[in-house]
C-alpha cells in the first residue's frame, strides 16, 4: 500500500470513529431530554467536521496532481443539513459548485464522495456551475426547494455568493411558477404518503401534516419574502403570534419524534407504525388518563400538531 493509499484510509477510519462517537454522544444528550433544534444543531455540526475533513483532503491530493483548485470550488450543504436540522441517519445532499471551465472536476469529486460511502453516510451528490444549478432549479421542483436550504461549508464564498443572488433573482422572478411546482410536488408526495392527518401508521416525514409540510412553510415564505427561516417571517409580520407558536411546537415534537426513531434503529427510520408508536409512548412518558391509553395520549397530541401544521400550509 503506498503512502497515499494508507493514510487515505487512516483519514476515513478517524472520520468513521467521530461519527460514531459523536452520534452516541449526541444520542445521550437527546436521551437527557435536549431540545430537538439543539440535537439537530449538534448532528449537523458533526457532519460538517466529517465533510470538511474528508473535502480539504480531497483537495489536497487533487492539487499535488492537477494544479490550483480550491479558488474555483465550493462545497455546499442541501436540504436538512443546509437547514442545520440534521436527523441521526438522514441523507447527506451535497452540491460540488465550481466555476466554468478548468481542469475537470472528476478525479476530486471520485474521491472525496467515495471517502464519504466509506464512513458509512449516506449521500446524495451533484456537481454544478451556478448557472447550471439555476437552471437545473428552473426545471425541477425537487432540485429547486434543495437549494433554497443551501448553506455553504467550504470553498469559494465569492462563487457561493453568486450562485445565492441568482438563484434568488430567478426566484422572484417566477414566483408564482415555482410555488405551484413545489405545492404539486408536495401534493403527489401525499399522495403516496397519506392524504389524511390521521393516518393509522404516519409517515414522520411524507404524511400530510408531516415534516415536509414544516419545509414547505419555509420555502413559501423565501419565494414570497425571500426568507425562510421562519422566526425571521415571524418578525416580518408573514406569520402570526399563534401560526408562530404552533409551528414551533409541531416543529419540535417532530424533529424529536424523528431522532428518536434514527437513534433507536441505528438507520434511517421514519415510518411510525404500531410497534414505535408503543414504545415511543413509553419512552415519551405518556401515562395514560382520561379514558386513554398511553399511545393513544401519544397520538392524539402528533395528530393535533400535524393538523395545526396542516392548516397553516
Amino acid at each position: 500500500m503506498s503512502a497515499a493509499d494508507s493514510s487515505r484510509v487512516e483519514l476515513v477510519q478517524s472520520a468513521r470513529e467521530d461519527l460514531v462517537s459523536g452520534r452516541q454522544r449526541i444520542a445521550e444528550l437527546h436521551d437527557r431530554g435536549l431540545d430537538s433544534i439543539q440535537v439537530c444543531a449538534r448532528l449537523a455540526s458533526l457532519i460538517d467536521g466529517v465533510l470538511q475533513k474528508l473535502f480539504l483532503a480531497a483537495v489536497d491530493s487533487f492539487e499535488t496532481q492537477y494544479g490550483e483548485v480550491r479558488t474555483r470550488v465550493a462545497l455546499v450543504e442541501l436540504g436538512s443539513h443546509g437547514r442545520r436540522q440534521a436527523a441521526p441517519y438522514s441523507d447527506v445532499d451535497l452540491m460540488v459548485l465550481h466555476s466554468p471551465g478548468g481542469v475537470p472536476l472528476a478525479p476530486l469529486v471520485r474521491e472525496f464522495t467515495q471517502a464519504i460511502y466509506d464512513t458509512g453516510l449516506q449521500l446524495g451528490h451533484s456537481v454544478r456551475t451556478p448557472a447550471e444549478a439555476v437552471q437545473m432549479a428552473r426545471e425541477d421542483a425537487v432540485v429547486c426547494s434543495s437549494l433554497i436550504d443551501a448553506r455553504l461549508l467550504s470553498g469559494n464564498q465569492p462563487l457561493f455568493d453568486q450562485f445565492r443572488e441568482t438563484f434568488s433573482r430567478m426566484v422572484r422572478r417566477r414566483a408564482k411558477a415555482v410555488a405551484r411546482s413545489l405545492e404539486a410536488a408536495r401534493n403527489a408526495e401525499r399522495d403516496q404518503y397519506g392524504e389524511s392527518v390521521y393516518q393509522l401508521e404516519p409517515h414522520v416525514k411524507r404524511s400530510r401534516g408531516g415534516l415536509r409540510d414544516l419545509h414547505l412553510v419555509r420555502w413559501f415564505g423565501f419565494i414570497d419574502s425571500g426568507e425562510s427561516d421562519p422566526d425571521r417571517l415571524f418578525m416580518m409580520g408573514a406569520l402570526s403570534k399563534l401560526e408562530h407558536r404552533r409551528y414551533q411546537s409541531a416543529q419540535s415534537l417532530l424533529l424529536r419524534l424523528r431522532n428518536e426513531m434514527h437513534f433507536h434503529a441505528g438507520t434511517a427510520k421514519d415510518l411510525l407504525d404500531r410497534a414505535e408508536q408503543l414504545r415511543i409512548a413509553e419512552k415519551f412518558g405518556y401515562r395514560g388518563g382520561e379514558g386513554l391509553l398511553p399511545v393513544e395520549q401519544f397520538m392524539r397530541d402528533y395528530f393535533r400538531h400535524t393538523n395545526h401544521l396542516w392548516q397553516l400550509v
